[in-house]
């Protein structure tokens, strides 16, 4: 604004003393003007701002983890286990020997949790380092009941002999396969034993003799079983489904 007062101030001084020449507004008015615009701060242009992309996160790339592989256990003096080994028909009730499983005592009770004291209770089993697990399949194929006493047989390993009878408090399990059976039924159960004079790695076969079967008023309807059954070949046969 002082400028402007100034130059004003030098035009009318320039007017005083020149002859008698009259201003020209044309001219007064286009230098203010001008000195206006120099007075007007040049304005710094602002270059637009780039629009930036957000970055898109990769994710890490997984690493695949390999499958734990199965250990595989040696069970070579520890335990073995057949199945499906024997079967017989007498007086129409079938007697299948669907499982054998034999094993050191202390073995079989660390992979089983079976306790053969049964904290101290049991002690059919304390002299016996060997038991042996017996599966029964008994199958009534008759129209009418009948009875057979499958826990009631005796086993031969060795030299000795083992009363089934002596192990059927403690050690049965699954169906009720001993008694009166009725038609149509199959009844899948089993027994644990112990072993005494027979170390595991030379039981290599047994023996199995159960009274054939009656009817309700004691009548024998057929011959007594009997079954030789070779355990010369060390196998460790998983549970089959159908006695699962």
């Amino acid at each position: 604004m002082k400028t402007i007062y100034a130059l004003l101030a030098v035009l009318i001084l320039v007017t005083a003393c020149a002859p008698a020449a009259k201003p020209d507004a044309g001219a007064v008015q286009t230098a203010v003007a001008q000195t206006m615009a120099a007075q007007q701060p040049t304005a710094t242009p602002i270059p637009p701002t780039a629009t930036t992309k957000p970055t898109q996160a990769i994710p890490p790339t997984a690493t695949p983890v390999p499958p734990t592989a199965t250990p595989v256990v040696d069970l070579a003096g520890k335990e073995y286990s057949w199945n499906h080994l024997a079967s017989q028909e007498s007086g129409k009730v079938k007697i299948d020997i669907a499982r054998i499983v034999i094993g050191d005592k202390a073995w079989i009770e660390s992979v089983t949790g079976n306790d053969f004291t049964n904290g101290g209770a049991v002690d059919i089993y304390n002299d016996k380092p060997v038991v042996a697990e017996i599966i029964f399949k008994v199958t009534n194929n008759s129209d009418k009941p009948i009875n057979v006493y499958t826990d009631q047989g005796k086993l031969v390993v060795g030299s000795e002999q083992i009363d089934l009878l002596d192990y059927a408090m403690y050690g049965e399990f699954g169906d009720d396969f001993s008694g009166e059976i009725f038609p149509g039924v199959t009844a899948i159960g089993g027994m644990w034993i112990g072993i005494k004079r027979s170390a595991l790695e030379d039981i290599k076969k047994m023996q199995i003799f159960i009274d054939g079967p009656s009817d309700n008023n004691l009548n024998t309807l057929g011959p007594d079983y009997k079954f030789d059954i070779d355990l010369s070949e060390r196998k460790n046969e998983p549970l089959p489904d159908d006695l699962k």
